[in-house]
């Protein structure tokens, strides 16, 4: 999964970072996953600078 990220956010995660996925479709569930791939050039969006951020699940029931 990709997420746009703003400057100021994407300045506070690594890849390798430990992530948490809630989805509305399983509310009692926590996804575990990681951070795989953060953008070097971001792009301009609604007037803020964003970078993609990719996560990767790790929960073997989704692998």
């Amino acid at each position: 999964m990709t997420f746009l990220r703003s400057e100021f956010d994407v300045a506070n995660i690594s890849i390798g970072d430990s992530a948490v996925i809630k989805l509305n479709a399983l509310p009692d569930e926590k996804l575990t996953s990681a951070v795989t791939d953060i953008d070097s050039v971001g792009i301009v969006y609604l007037g803020d600078i964003t970078y993609n951020a990719t996560i990767t699940l790790n929960d073997p029931r989704f692998l």
